[in-house]
């Protein structure tokens, strides 16, 4: 959290004070982003093996040999591609910021070069949101907003929902 300290101290307004600030857990923000596209580019590349398979037992007097030689390197270097596709997955979370201020919502990521989205207050904690939580407590809260807001991979979304329904409360009073 050291290395977001002075991006935070930066990016915050006058009179803006931080009600929480977390990064989100490797482990679950990996999972929620093993999306349906790494299945689906785990069957195209399986699909293209089978083809180059096709392919070596056409063109080779040794097609068992050659084609499994071929397939195996071919399945290899994609279940190679997959993994360290969730390997880099897993090690961006820890790049990543979520703050929660009296004003505003703001994500930091540090890859590969400092980003800073912010979302004004009002628009994003009026709307209504999903919690979903995991047996731990730990789990993700998804903003119904026009944009796609959400935090992914919380230690505690019950005390961050707590946070902005407080924040809810306050501004309406």
């Amino acid at each position: 959290m050291d290395q977001f300290a002075d991006i935070l101290k930066n990016e915050l307004k006058p009179g803006e004070e931080v009600l929480w600030q977390d990064q989100p857990i490797p482990e679950l923000y990996a999972k929620a982003y093993k999306s349906k596209k790494t299945v689906f580019e785990f069957r195209v590349q399986v699909g293209v093996l089978l083809l180059c398979l096709c392919f070596a037992y056409a063109a080779h007097e040794k097609p068992l040999f050659y084609g499994f030689m071929l397939t195996s390197a071919i399945l290899f270097c994609s279940l190679a591609s997959i993994s360290s596709k969730q390997f880099r997955i897993y090690k961006n979370a820890e790049q990543y910021l979520y703050v929660i201020t009296n004003q505003r919502l703001i994500f930091i990521g540090l890859r590969p070069r400092v980003v800073v989205v912010s979302h004004a207050a009002a628009d994003v904690f009026n709307s209504s949101y999903t919690k979903t939580y995991n047996a731990d407590g730990s789990g993700d809260i998804l903003f119904k907003t026009t944009k796609m807001v959400q935090l992914t991979a919380l230690k505690d979304v019950k005390k961050v929902a707590d946070i902005i329904d407080k924040w809810k409360e306050s501004t309406r009073s």
